[in-house]
């Protein structure tokens, strides 16, 4: 076991300072520390790593308690009915295991990094450590539900705006190190784990360009990060476009997204301008401009290599085969596993689908999709809805369940936009009008 003292000294001087202003503004402040996914402040035997956003979800749950915070009864019951089914294909794929073609998620056990197929025999420590990141996540939502935000909706708005910058302002910072070698401090401070998917990935290119990773493991993962703050931001500034644009971190956080590279955060850029179609068009108008949408997102796609340093032929061959990838792993490969898993699925962590739907009913089968479904309709509401429907969309590029930045930003809009009072009851009020009706 491997600690990184520095790194863990100075989320714990985080984390306390936090703390001691309340439990509001702890929730707020996660939003600065829940993006920080390439440092590891503990190295386990097991491949499995400690970042900070799960220790300030531990920390946070501590003084949720302490604080004798009250659960609102809906996200508990998401929470509850959503875990069920990953515990369940667990437990049964322990005792019998059908085994898979499968995308091996460790890179540390490949023999090539790149070759990511294997074959799934048996369960293995990574399905044990992936669900430990669902609880993770899911307690993360939970507590940040439970808590009101209401009153806290521009402290929100300011959080996530200055949280995007700094991680922009981290993906120039890398970009820079890298082309004035000095990258060695880039990856000390921010890509700290000598895990071989965290150093193959911290260098990755395309075409012989540097890509963005920032603080996160892959550059699809720092794009969609991008486009799910956008996304939130306008969510709480009621789809008013001058609530972003009058934010520097707005244009601080777009220009690094749109020099990435990443493919993502252009498909987010695209899903999130038909979501503002869709909210402020009905009927025809915004169908013609959401096609309008498209055909520039086409242009722009088969126009803009040509502006950079590198032959447009080498990004379109990279690009080519990482869709290649993409569909086989994503939709070829999973089709496959489903059939042969189709009732509970194979647990998740068994293979890793690069589409978020196919991710989860690989892991959980079409029983276990069902209970997800049933689930999330006791979350379905403005604002949740939005963020969930993006993140199925987005997902088909970044298919991971258990990214607790995504959790986070689902829990503070569903406390946000509720508010105390309105249609959301704790689980104390709800125990005690169960009483009063027996009585």
């Amino acid at each position: 076991m491997n600690v990184n003292y520095l790194h863990l000294m100075c989320v714990l001087v985080f984390m306390a300072y936090s703390f001691r202003m309340g439990l509001k503004t702890a929730v707020v402040n996660f939003i600065y520390i829940a993006p920080f996914y390439s440092i590891s402040l503990i190295d386990l035997p097991w491949s499995a790593y400690i970042k900070p956003p799960e220790v300030y979800a531990a920390g946070l749950a501590v003084l949720f308690i302490a604080k004798r915070g009250s659960l609102k009864s809906a996200p508990l019951i998401f929470a509850l009915l959503f875990f069920i089914p990953f515990l369940i294909s667990l437990v049964l794929n322990v005792y019998h295991f059908n085994p898979i073609d499968a995308w091996e998620i460790d890179a540390e056990k490949r023999e090539v990094f790149y070759e990511k197929l294997t074959t799934r025999r048996e369960i293995t420590s990574t399905n044990f450590t992936q669900l430990l990141y669902i609880i993770a996540a899911l307690v993360v939502f939970v507590v940040s539900a439970s808590v009101d935000m209401a009153s806290k909706r521009e402290h929100i708005g300011a959080a996530l705006g200055k949280s995007a910058a700094l991680i922009s302002i981290i993906g120039l910072f890398q970009i820079v190190a890298y082309y004035y070698n000095f990258y060695g401090v880039y990856l000390w401070m921010f890509y700290n784990s000598a895990a071989s998917n965290f150093s193959e990935l911290a260098w990755n290119e395309i075409g012989g360009i540097k890509r963005i990773n920032s603080t996160f493991s892959e550059p699809s993962i720092f794009g969609l990060y991008i486009g799910l703050y956008m996304l939130v931001a306008l969510i709480l500034g009621g789809w008013r476009v001058d609530y972003l644009l009058k934010r520097p971190s707005f244009w601080v956080a777009l220009f690094a997204g749109m020099i990435s590279l990443s493919g993502t955060f252009y498909f987010c850029l695209f899903t999130l301008a038909g979501f503002y179609l869709a909210h402020k068009y009905r009927g025809m108008t915004g169908i013609a401009l959401c096609l309008c949408c498209i055909l520039v997102v086409v242009a722009a796609a088969s126009w803009l290599p040509s502006l950079f340093l590198f032959e447009p032929s080498t990004f379109f061959d990279q690009k080519k085969a990482s869709f290649i990838e993409r569909y086989y792993f994503g939709l070829e490969l999973p089709l496959k596993n489903i059939s042969i898993n189709p009732f509970w699925g194979a647990a998740l962590g068994s293979d890793r689908p690069t589409t978020l739907i196919f991710n989860l009913l690989v892991s959980v089968g079409f029983v276990g999709f069902f209970i997800a479904i049933v689930a999330v309709s006791f979350i379905w509401r403005r604002g949740v809805k939005d963020i969930i429907y993006f993140w199925m969309l987005c997902g088909m590029l970044s298919p991971d369940l258990n990214f607790i930045f995504i959790w986070l930003y689902i829990g503070i809009v569903y406390s946000a936009l509720s508010g105390a009072g309105i249609g959301v009851e704790s689980v104390r009020n709800v125990s005690a009008r169960i009483k009063t009706s027996a009585r």
